[in-house]
């Protein structure tokens, strides 16, 4: 069988991560020290804003920019009928309403098209997501904000170091955000960052997620414990020196897939790369014609040592939690439905090369070809 071809990212353990962790254990500052300072910074060049908030996870970040954002009771919120959970969640413990839409069938991402429809007097924001690496079609829908003055609320954790025409992800809305794990962009731990150039929206997101305190210790806002370790801090600041270099090898990686799958001629249908994007494939997500055959297909490959897995296996309005608290019910969003029941996420990260992608095909190639013969 050969060895397993890990989905996730077994990134390399550098002497500069080591120096750097090293130097905090050293230095007894856990939270809010010089790597966190290091890595707002870098995190704001990055993304091409003045400012940026680390806490200690995406999901946190998330919380904190609807805050800042200003959503409340009363508010409605816009967002793909696909959102990853932390973004209704945050709408819904701020009081505010998400109002889903479809997405587009070819990249999974909300459009302008299915928005418009969507607005009433209650509207005061949208909330995107750039799914799997490749960038929303964003021009349309600033146009749009500008002229309503709706807030923007832009997930680009799929798409750190990506970017949309010649302008960075995670810069182009109000707030982004951003976060760090074992299956992200930067696979440091567990953590975020949310980025913004309005001064008063980054005071905010900094003052709550310390417990509201002003610097004498005066809770000023409600707040909570967000706070991102400085041990995380120190890794995610050394790895994003490696982000060009591993979006590089994701790219190349896409790119084989892309050819090798679209050589074979399967019953598959593949992910697409707009000319706006630079898309920078976290999940390279493929979908089954035949929904059933998702599960067996995925069986196959974990047999013979390929692991794979689902983003995302359900709709919004179709997760219990949420369709107790939204008026939406399965069969409104077909699209959303579509994408949730026939995709699957092929292993392409930074530590798989050619070898493991040619042979992930062939595997695939392998089960399509018993399908035909009916074994």
């Amino acid at each position: 069988m050969g060895t397993t071809i890990g989905y996730r990212f077994a990134y390399p353990v550098t002497e500069a991560m080591k120096s750097a962790l090293l130097e905090v254990a050293e230095s007894h500052v856990h939270f809010r020290g010089k790597w966190t300072a290091r890595l707002e910074a870098k995190m704001a060049r990055l993304c091409g804003v003045s400012r940026a908030v680390a806490a200690n996870s995406g999901s946190s970040c998330m919380l904190l920019a609807t805050y800042a954002l200003g959503f409340g009771p009363g508010d409605e919120v816009i967002m793909p009928a696909n959102a990853y959970a932390p973004i209704v969640e945050s709408v819904l413990f701020v009081g505010a309403s998400p109002v889903l839409v479809d997405i587009d069938p070819d990249t999974a991402n909300i459009g302008i098209d299915r928005i418009l429809p969507a607005i009433t007097g209650k509207t005061r924001g949208i909330a995107l997501q750039h799914n799997y690496g490749h960038a929303v079609d964003m021009d349309p829908i600033l146009e749009l904000a500008g002229r309503r003055q709706y807030r923007i609320l832009e997930d680009a954790a799929h798409t750190m170091g990506g970017r949309y025409r010649d302008r960075p992800t995670g810069g182009l809305g109000d707030i982004g955000v951003f976060g760090f794990s074992n299956k992200g962009i930067s696979p440091c731990g567990v953590g975020g960052i949310a980025t913004t150039s309005n001064q008063a929206m980054a005071d905010e997101m900094r003052l709550r997620c310390n417990h509201g305190r002003s610097p004498s210790g005066e809770s000023l806002l409600l707040g909570y414990n967000f706070k991102l370790t400085e041990l995380t801090a120190a890794v995610a600041t050394v790895q994003l020196d490696l982000l060009e270099e591993w979006n590089r090898r994701r790219r190349e990686n896409a790119r084989l897939y892309t050819r090798l799958l679209g050589e074979a001629d399967l019953p598959l249908l593949l992910p697409v790369e707009r000319d706006y994007t630079r898309h920078t494939y976290l999940h390279y997500v493929i979908r089954v014609r035949d929904a059933a055959l998702r599960g067996p297909l995925r069986e196959h490959l974990l047999d013979h040592g390929i692991e794979t897995t689902v983003h995302y296996p359900y709709a919004v309005h179709t997760q219990k939690a949420f369709a107790e608290r939204l008026p939406y019910r399965r069969g409104e969003f077909p699209v959303a439905e579509e994408w949730s029941e026939r995709c699957i996420s092929l292993p392409c990260n930074p530590g798989v090369g050619e070898g493991d992608v040619a042979r992930t095909v062939d595997e695939i190639k392998s089960f399509f070809a018993g399908q035909r013969a009916g074994r």
